[in-house]
């Protein structure tokens, strides 16, 4: 790629089912111009196995109906473009897709002006763990001062337990900004004879954090299943956090399912996680109980010790719905 560098922008479109697109090597692969890549025709997954850095103002936008994987040798970083990457969402939805975008122990960032836009949709395998999308393994989606990030997620509707909208999870995995804003807004997948289908969760020590005077802004409902636990945003285990510095924090959070599912909460924390304002943010969190006929659908819940919700100097306001 680094031969194209006269041109402004490099389009890669796929014309027949099967197309792969690998990204190897130990060293970065820098771009001078922006870098287009859309897959339609069932493609294989496109891998991120090496560090992709954009210079200047290039750019980097995917679109594939397969899944996008991030992989702990791989990252994408742009200096002043954005980031935009699309799995799933205006394509059919395929069997053979998984979880919509990965981020495995690499990195998607944006170091100068670019956004970051991540959206996915999980495919309908039938098997576990098909979330829309995924931060693990230590991976880390990474904000600059003004820039913002805007992330969407959509769990499978298959037999899949469970299935998120969008899954942070384990150990310094995050999504971070260093100033400027972030909204996430996930669904949780809809089969009728699973569970735990959580439209955003964090567990394991996945965190999210804004600095400076960012914003966050979480809406997250859960999936329609009869088989209960589906939360619409939950924060879970002693590290998992969401905070902010001087920006406000919004949640909004409603609990899905069906028929005679249990435990259908809005907003949960538990076993220690965490919700907090660190300078003069303030906190607003809805939370809405499922209307299914089961039990336990509480608005807002805090269970475990040590979960909590606190802010230094600005105001908190909780409303709960059962």
């Amino acid at each position: 790629f680094s031969e194209m560098s006269a041109f402004r922008t490099i389009r890669i479109r796929d014309t027949a089912s099967d197309c792969q697109i690998i990204f190897s090597g130990a060293t970065a692969q820098q771009f001078g111009s922006s870098l287009s890549i859309e897959l339609t025709e069932n493609p294989a997954p496109l891998f991120v196995n090496s560090p992709l850095e954009f210079l200047d103002s290039a750019s980097m936008a995917v679109r594939t109906s397969g899944a996008l994987i991030v992989a702990s040798t791989g990252g994408i970083r742009c200096l002043n473009g954005d980031t935009t990457l699309n799995s799933g969402r205006g394509f059919q939805t395929l069997s053979s897709h998984g979880s919509g975008i990965t981020v495995s122990g690499g990195y998607i960032q944006s170091e100068g002006t670019g956004s970051i836009a991540v959206d996915g949709i999980a495919g309908a395998l039938q098997s576990d763990y098909l979330n829309g999308v995924v931060v693990s393994g230590g991976g880390r989606i990474i904000g600059s001062t003004i820039g913002s990030v805007h992330i969407t997620g959509k769990g499978a509707d298959a037999a899949a337990d469970p299935s998120h909208g969008v899954l942070v999870t384990g150990a310094n995995s995050q999504i971070v900004t260093l100033g400027g804003s972030a909204i996430i807004l996930g669904l949780g997948g809809s089969a009728c004879s699973s569970m735990h289908h959580v439209g955003v969760q964090l567990d394991g020590g996945g965190r999210v954090s804004v600095t400076g005077a960012g914003t966050l802004t979480v809406e997250g409902a859960g999936g329609n299943s009869s088989a209960g636990f589906n939360r619409g945003v939950m924060i879970s285990g002693d590290l998992s956090a969401m905070s902010s510095v001087n920006g406000d924090i919004s949640i909004r959070a409603n609990g899905g399912g069906s028929d005679a599912g249990a435990h259908n909460s809005g907003f949960l924390i538990d076993a220690g996680g965490g919700l907090m304002c660190t300078g003069r943010g303030n906190i607003s969190v809805i939370g809405s109980g499922s209307a299914a006929t089961g039990e336990f659908h509480r608005g807002v819940l805090l269970t475990g010790q040590n979960s909590r919700i606190t802010a230094q100097s600005g105001s908190i306001r909780i409303e709960g719905y059962g």
